[in-house]
């Protein structure tokens, strides 16, 4: 059993989603810009993973970095959302689950045209085939086709299908050398059920990779950077991490266990719609759409342990509302649930008021993190040195990592624009925050960091000077 959860035969390796997005995906893109047609992939792995939710940031990613080269494109269109869909101003994106075609899907339907073969003769019927709209696509154009479920196809359509994914045609039509492909299958060892079936032709030519879920750490910072995280989500998966909550599915009793990384993001988006409709964490109400909520999503077995999990957190009390008014002395818990309860609520109001008033979101977050940072750093105590809490240092580093962006980079929209931006109180607390966690920096802001530190050094030390006292 990998450390996300997944179980798979002991010959085999899997490979993490940060390799899936930054080696076996990227690298298609660079070879394109180098005009080499990437080879065809095959991703493996249980359901509600997020194998789908990489090729969708995949799509984000390879648009800016085409704008980036010089390449005007306006945006991602979606196939059958979008009747840009196929241009050469767009980044096509195409989720195709093989599940639900035919063969003749893909080969088009038949249609008679007129046709001479020699000049003496009358012109005779030629069988045409309508090609599909799928890859009825233009020759400049970049886009990405991605054939998920591809092993629950019948082999016919898998047949029909193999033509795009290898040979890249279909019929007379041919895919633009621009053009990504990817596929995707569920494994019987992480479902139970699901068949592994592919015909040989498709196992033997495409690369095949098996994709462990996502440990809770890794879910945690994916979910406060693009879903709608929800504190009592995010502590009980930290809580639970061990236990295998990230990855729990019984295909033959659904109803008791089916917790996925996507189940549990869709248990916070309902119990984020739930406040939003007015019913308040700790009222009786919340904790009756909690287990009802929770049992629809995860299952009966892990709803009960969310509920007495929520119960533990609502009988210390927290106030987010306090902590974020003021970071700098209200009341942190000790316990780890309550911790990342607390740090999800954080980053929530961060991200409310960041639009609003980006200086103070920013110091209030950077207060946060500081805090943190202390409760977590080492001291002497009794004469010993002890590590007051890593867990606070775990914490810390998360929301950290979760403001950097906002400070560091210039592409921001809203108001703040780099550290130009920020006045002398918090880029004084914004230098210290960055050195307590300069481990969990990337190289360049480190090296910035450094130009900060030597900046004012110098301007410093030409003070000292002029101050000191000279005698004969």
């Amino acid at each position: 059993m990998s450390e996300g959860g997944s179980i798979i035969p002991v010959e085999l390796r899997e490979i993490d989603h940060d390799y899936l997005f930054n080696v076996v995906l990227k690298r298609q893109a660079i070879a394109i810009d180098k005009k080499i047609i990437p080879p065809s992939e095959m991703i493996w792995g249980g359901i509600g993973i997020g194998k789908s939710t990489t090729i969708e940031r995949f799509a984000k990613w390879w648009l800016e970095h085409l704008k980036n080269k010089g390449i005007d494109l306006k945006g991602i269109a979606r196939y059958r959302e979008s009747e840009q869909y196929g241009r050469s101003g767009y980044l096509s994106l195409a989720d195709i689950r093989l599940s639900q075609y035919l063969a003749v899907d893909f080969r088009g339907i038949p249609d008679k045209d007129l046709k001479k073969i020699h000049k003496e003769e009358e012109p005779m019927p030629i069988t045409r085939w309508n090609v599909m709209d799928l890859v009825a696509v233009e020759e400049d154009s970049y886009g990405i086709m991605f054939f998920d479920e591809l092993n629950l196809g019948a082999e016919e359509a898998q047949k029909a299908a193999l033509e795009i994914i290898l040979d890249r045609r279909v019929g007379g039509v041919k895919i633009p050398d621009t053009w990504v492909i990817i596929a995707a299958g569920n494994t019987t060892w992480h479902t139970g059920g699901t068949s592994e079936f592919l015909i040989i032709q498709l196992m033997d030519r495409l690369g095949h990779y098996y994709l462990r879920p996502p440990t809770a750490d890794e879910w945690i910072r994916y979910n406060m950077q693009y879903e709608i995280p929800h504190p009592i989500v995010t502590a009980f998966v930290k809580e639970h991490a061990g236990r295998g909550v990230m990855y729990d599915v019984d295909p033959n009793a659904l109803y008791l266990r089916k917790s996925t990384p996507r189940s549990l993001s869709m248990l916070a988006k309902k119990l984020n719609m739930t406040e939003w409709a007015g019913i308040e964490q700790g009222s009786k109400e919340f904790e009756k759409v909690l287990v009802y909520e929770a049992q629809s999503t995860i299952g009966a077995h892990w709803a009960d342990i969310l509920k007495d999990f929520y119960n533990a957190i609502m009988k210390e009390k927290i106030d987010l509302d306090a902590i974020w008014n003021d970071p700098r002395s209200a009341r942190i818990p000790e316990q780890l649930g309550s911790l990342w309860y607390v740090t999800t609520g954080m980053i929530s109001r961060f991200n409310e008021t960041y639009e609003k008033n980006p200086k103070e979101a920013i110091k209030r977050m950077l207060l946060y993190a500081d805090r943190l940072a202390d409760l977590g750093s080492g001291r002497y105590e009794g004469g010993k040195f002890v590590i007051k809490s890593t867990a606070h240092r775990e914490v810390g580093t998360v929301v950290f990592q979760h403001i950097a962006p906002k400070i560091f980079s210039s592409e921001e929209s809203a108001p703040l624009e780099g550290l130009t931006k920020l006045d002398s109180e918090v880029l004084a607390l914004m230098t210290k925050v960055c050195n307590k966690y300069e481990w969990a920096l990337p190289p360049d802001v480190r090296e910035f960091l450094k130009e900060i530190e030597t900046e004012k050094q110098e301007t410093i030390m030409p003070e000292r000077k002029r101050r000191r006292r000279v005698t004969v």
